[in-house]
């Protein structure tokens, strides 16, 4: 997932698609390079866990859940996992 990193524009993170609202949004940045890890709720009421790279969103992986808990505790799992490897919380 965080191979190939590239810079990037670290302006702005993705916003979420359509239809969807977002729960919890953090960005992170190791070196020259930006991710965004998000959870955002669906219009039919299902969680997605979002992890798109700045430099490739083509890329990103989407988790689905059935409800908030397990996707905000995957959000957190994921969260201490980037840290772990140097990623920095940016906001």
């Amino acid at each position: 997932m965080l191979r190939n990193e590239a810079p990037l524009s670290r302006t702005r993170a993705p916003r979420s698609p359509r239809g969807r609202k977002p729960v919890l949004r953090w960005m992170f940045e190791r070196r020259d390079s930006a991710l965004t890890a998000q959870v955002d709720v669906t219009a039919s009421g299902m969680y997605e866990l979002r992890v798109v790279p700045h430099w490739d969103e083509s890329r990103a992986v989407i988790e689905p859940f059935v409800g908030p808990v397990d996707a905000l505790q995957r959000h957190a799992e994921i969260a201490r996992q980037l840290r772990e490897v140097g990623w920095t919380r940016v906001y």
